[in-house]
Parts: C-alpha cells; sequence; structure tokens
C-alpha cells in the first residue's frame, strides 16, 4: 500500500488527531464545570464565598456523564428553585442563576448532543486502541477518518458552551458579581 516513511506519516496524523480530540473533550468538560460552578450560587454575604468554593471543589470531581446531567438540569430546564426556608435572615442574601430559556425540542437535542459526546469520548478513551493497528496504513487511513467525524460532531456542541461561558463571564461582568 504506502511505505514505511508514508505509514509513518499516517500514524504520526493519527496521534495528533487523537490527542486534538482528547483537548477538545476535556475543553468540554472544563467548560461543564465552569458553567455549573458559576451557573448558580446563593447564600448570606458571609457564606456566600465559601458556598461558591465548595460547589466548585464538587464540581470538580465529577465525572463527564455527571456533569452532562447536572448541566442540562440546572442550566437548561430553568425550573424555578423553591426558595429555601430561611430563618430570620441576619445580613444580606444574594442569589444568582444563570438558566437558558428552551423548549422541550431544544432540551432534548441538548440532551442527544450530551450523550453522544459522552459516547464518543469513551469510545476514543477506552475502545479506539483496540481498533486502532498503528502497522497497517489501511487502519491508520480508517481511524484518521474516524477522528475528523468525531471533531466535526464534537463543534457545534464545544461552539454552544463555549458562547455560553462568554455570556455567563459578560454577565457576571455587569453585573459586578466577582465572587
Amino acid at each position: 500500500m504506502g511505505s514505511n516513511d508514508d505509514l509513518e506519516k499516517a500514524k504520526n496524523k493519527v496521534l495528533r488527531k487523537i490527542g486534538r480530540n482528547m483537548l477538545l473533550f476535556q475543553q468540554v468538560e472544563h467548560m461543564l464545570k465552569f458553567l455549573i460552578a458559576n451557573g448558580q450560587f446563593s447564600g448570606g454575604i458571609g457564606e456566600i464565598k465559601a458556598n461558591k468554593e465548595q460547589r466548585a471543589e464538587s464540581v470538580h470531581k465529577q465525572t463527564m456523564g455527571i456533569l452532562a446531567r447536572q448541566y442540562l438540569d440546572e442550566i437548561h430546564l430553568g425550573c424555578e428553585e423553591s426558595a429555601e426556608n430561611q430563618e430570620e435572615l441576619k445580613e444580606a442574601y444574594l442569589s444568582f442563576s444563570f438558566k437558558v430559556e428552551c423548549d422541550s425540542v431544544y432540551y432534548e437535542e441538548r440532551k442527544k448532543a450530551m450523550a453522544s459526546i459522552i459516547d464518543d469520548r469513551n469510545d476514543l478513551i477506552h475502545h479506539l486502541l483496540p481498533k486502532f493497528n498503528p502497522n497497517s496504513f489501511s487502519s491508520c487511513l480508517e481511524i484518521d477518518q474516524y477522528l475528523d467525524k468525531q471533531r466535526e460532531k464534537i463543534h457545534p456542541e464545544f461552539d454552544l458552551l463555549h458562547n455560553m461561558v462568554e455570556n455567563l463571564q459578560e454577565g457576571k461582568r455587569l453585573s459586578l458579581i466577582h465572587i
């Protein structure tokens, strides 16, 4: 099929694309963590910073599947949470929430997109190696095409999440919330 030099070039190209796609999945995960950790918080003035830090720490340890579910439930559902029963307030109380208003069709699209991202990520991380024969030119070409299709699938959701992160940051900046 191809010379050893062609095989080496094809193998290196595949390895670069594996790295590229892994980075994209990590960026999606990071944006989900940011949106969840910063998308809502509340508390008394004296406790809000600690509450926010605690939330960020708990989000940091979550798996991609749990993050996707939290993202869908907290950002897209937009269900109004019932006000917690507050005893007599002794200090100012602040509550912040970032939501995306959407209909059920849009929500289901996001749900399917997140499920696809999780499946694709898991396939890349856990199942690609047995499919990839770095000593076969045809395997390199097949995996190369697979990785390009995977990238094309993730990019629309990546762009959407990136825009949400920018909007959340801009909203916080405009509202002077710097917690």
